[in-house]
C-alpha cells in the first residue's frame, strides 16, 4: 500500500518530532547530570576550603600562644613581676611588641589581673582589662577574645599565666594582635567571589573578608575554628 505524499510528510514530521523529543530529553539528562557533578564538586571544594581555613586560623593562634608561653616561662619575667617596678615592667612589656609581628598592645598583669603600667601607653583598652580580670579569676571569657568595636583597632587577645617557683599564680602576660593577621591568612586561602565571615561565641559577625557581590548564591558553609569559640562561614 502506497502512502500519499501528504501522509509521508506527516509521518516524517511525526518521526522528526519524536526524535527531537528523545534527543532533547537525553541532552537535558546529560546536562543535568553534568550540572550535578559540577555542583557536587563545588560543594566538596567549598567544604574543603572552609575546613582548611579554620585549621589555618587555629594553627596561627596556637603558634602565637606557644610563643607567649615560652616568654612567660622565662624566670626573668617572674623576677620582674616580683620587683613590682612598674617602670621596668612597662618598658619590658613594650619591648615585647617589637618581637612579634602584628602586635597591638602588650602588658604584664598582677595576680588579680590589674595591668602593671599605664594602660594607655601599653595600648590596653577597657575591654581587654576586663578580660584580664576575668582570666585571673578563672572565669570563661570566650577565649581567644575578639574585639572589633573600634574601627581600625580590631584585634584578638591572648593571655598566658606566669607562675612562681611553687607553681603559684603571680600574674599573666597579655598580648593583643591586629585582626589583619587573621584577614591576611584568610585572603591567601580564598578564591574570587568568596566571602569569609568570622563569628564569635554568640554568633555575632566580627570580621568580613572578601566579597560575594555579583555572584550566584551557591550555599553557605560553616565550621568551628578548633580550640576557639569562633565559627568560620564561607
Amino acid at each position: 500500500m502506497q502512502l500519499s505524499i501528504g501522509k509521508l510528510a506527516t509521518l516524517a514530521i511525526g518521526l522528526l518530532i519524536a526524535v527531537t523529543i528523545i534527543t532533547t530529553g537525553a541532552g537535558l539528562y546529560v546536562l543535568q547530570s553534568n550540572y550535578r557533578t559540577l555542583e557536587d564538586r563545588h560543594d566538596t571544594e567549598a567544604r574543603d576550603t572552609v575546613r582548611n581555613a579554620a585549621v589555618a586560623l587555629h594553627n596561627q593562634i596556637r603558634f602565637y600562644q606557644g610563643i607567649l608561653q615560652l616568654m612567660a616561662a622565662n624566670p626573668e619575667v617572674g623576677n620582674l613581676l616580683e620587683t613590682n617596678d612598674t617602670s621596668r615592667i612597662s618598658h619590658w612589656s613594650q619591648s615585647v611588641g617589637g618581637l612579634l609581628p602584628g602586635t597591638l598592645g602588650t602588658a604584664l598583669t598582677a595576680a588579680d589581673g590589674a595591668v602593671l603600667g599605664d594602660p594607655l601607653i601599653l595600648r590596653v583598652g577597657p575591654a581587654c582589662q576586663d578580660d584580664m580580670r576575668l582570666f585571673a579569676q578563672g572565669m570563661e571569657i570566650g577565649y581567644p577574645r575578639l574585639h572589633t568595636d573600634v574601627a581600625g583597632l580590631e584585634h584578638f587577645d591572648l593571655l598566658t599565666t606566669i607562675t612562681g617557683p611553687q607553681g603559684e599564680h603571680n600574674g599573666a602576660l597579655f598580648v593583643s594582635f591586629h585582626a589583619s593577621v587573621l584577614e591576611r591568612l584568610l585572603q591567601g586561602m580564598m578564591r574570587k567571589g568568596d566571602l569569609f565571615l568570622l563569628l564569635d561565641e554568640n554568633g555575632s559577625e566580627k570580621l568580613s573578608i572578601g566579597s560575594a557581590a555579583g555572584t550566584l548564591d551557591v550555599g553557605t558553609y560553616r565550621v568551628r575554628v578548633p580550640d576557639t569559640p569562633w565559627q568560620l562561614v564561607l
